[in-house]
């Protein structure tokens, strides 16, 4: 979950990237250029790529130079031109989900989950679901207009797009921590499904480092994730999730890899219930939900894995699991508890494995690292936390197996960006993996 006060962003005046230039302004561009305007009232021209207008004779460059001349004249609007240049900036950066080629690119699409984005989510919501929790607490779901809501490529006609938001209150106060975010597309009438979550979009910034830490580090470990390793592997990627929240990481892994199987265990009904109902959340062959508590789940697993006689039961275990106080229950990382049991008999495939677990900010990492280290024992590898951006989320990790290359964390580090480089080639990934998945700092 994530703090949503901590990332409470006024909105601003007017953004210089999101909305659709008018017809007014294109004109405009198109005189500069001594270009006929009149395409541009009927096709428009966009700031985002990938939906760009008819423009008649307007050439690739000259739209480049039309969305120069529109980003500095909307940069100006919110700020001035100190301000446009350190936005222009940033987006180089791609630390907002903008780059520079992006930008001026008709064909590059941008992130849909970007953080610029973030106001229209924090801002009040219509309430569509307010359920009990049986452990305790209480979840809401609702739902957010998003200034994007056309059909996104390849969707049927008349679909449209909004935000959902899933939180957890609990018994006694409130924690005011949002749970899951996801982009729903909502289709037509009598489509099935009615309403599905965009996989590429991860609007909340602890998931976009999870996904990447995850991919990265498995790459690294010689696990089947980029095509050329799967096609010669005779088992496939196997993710284990415990905790469903809105399910957007579980359908990052398993709809942007296809030789991806992903388990998701979740104790709460009603979270599985929200996660279909409201959230986007499609279950496939592939993307299988159970539930029932996630410890005894990853146990019974590892036991099982061993009967049968193979290395392990999965390849990645990823822990993204709170109560509604916003917790991650001790039965998931303490010393003597079933995820501490299942990874000393087998959770995690001894050719190249890793646990990762989410905490929040202010959780002391020490006793959970030493706990999943020792469980490991002689096959543990490197362990190593990450902090999200933005979110302030802490990444736990302990890697299992792997090359004997990797000796340290800047031997990890090195290897890990060039690996997630990769991944995101594979995985037609919209944010900036390489530069999420090294910032990596020492266990206790």
């Amino acid at each position: 979950p994530l703090p949503s006060s901590t990332s409470l962003l006024p909105p601003p005046r007017r953004s210089p990237m999101a909305p659709l230039v008018t017809a007014e302004v294109g004109a405009l561009c198109c005189r500069l250029l001594r270009t006929r305007a009149a395409p541009v009232a009927e096709g428009r021209l966009p700031m985002r790529p990938g939906r760009c207008g008819r423009l008649g004779g307007i050439g690739a460059a000259q739209v480049r130079v039309a969305r120069r001349s529109i980003f500095a004249r909307a940069a100006a609007e919110v700020g001035g031109i100190s301000r446009c240049q350190r936005a222009f900036s940033t987006c180089s950066q791609r630390k907002e989900g903008w780059t520079s080629a992006s930008l001026f690119d008709p064909d590059i699409p941008l992130d849909p989950g970007r953080r610029a984005l973030q106001y229209e989510y924090l801002a009040p919501g219509r309430t569509l679901l307010d359920l009990p929790l049986e452990f305790g607490g209480s979840l809401q779901v609702t739902s957010h207009t998003s200034d994007e809501n056309e059909a996104p490529p390849g969707t049927p006609e008349g679909t449209t797009q909004e935000w959902r938001v899933l939180r957890f209150t609990p018994a006694e106060g409130s924690t005011n921590l949002m749970q899951s975010v996801t982009k729903v597309c909502l289709g037509p009438l009598h489509h099935s499904p009615a309403v599905w979550l965009r996989s590429e979009a991860l609007p909340l910034d602890y998931t976009k480092t999870v996904v990447s830490i995850v991919l990265a580090g498995l790459s690294a470990l010689g696990a089947p994730v980029l095509p050329e390793v799967a096609s010669k592997s005779s088992e496939p990627l196997r993710i284990l999730c415990i905790g469903l929240g809105g399910g957007s990481m579980p359908s990052f892994f398993a709809q942007r890899l296809a030789n991806c199987e992903v388990d998701v265990v979740e104790l709460e009904k009603q979270v599985v219930h929200a996660a279909t109902k409201c959230m986007g959340f499609v279950p496939s062959p592939r993307l299988r939900v159970h539930v029932e508590d996630g410890a005894s789940f990853a146990l019974r697993a590892a036991k099982r894995a061993t009967e049968e006689g193979r290395d392990g039961a999965y390849d990645a275990v990823v822990v993204d699991a709170y109560n509604a106080a916003g917790d991650v229950p001790g039965a998931l990382w303490s010393e003597g508890s079933q995820m501490v049991e299942a990874l000393s008999s087998g959770l995690l495939r001894r050719r190249g494995g890793l646990v990762a677990t989410n905490f929040l900010p202010f959780i002391d990492l020490g006793p959970p690292a030493r706990a999943y280290r020792e469980a490991l024992a002689q096959h543990a590898g490197l362990g190593f936390s990450v902090q999200g951006e933005g979110s302030g989320n802490r990444l736990l990790v302990q890697t299992c197996g792997g090359p004997p290359a990797l000796a340290s964390l800047q031997d990890l580090a090195e290897r890990l960006r060039e690996e997630a480089s990769k991944v995101a080639d594979a995985t037609a990934c919209p944010f900036d993996m390489p530069r999420l998945a090294t910032w990596l700092e020492p266990l206790p």
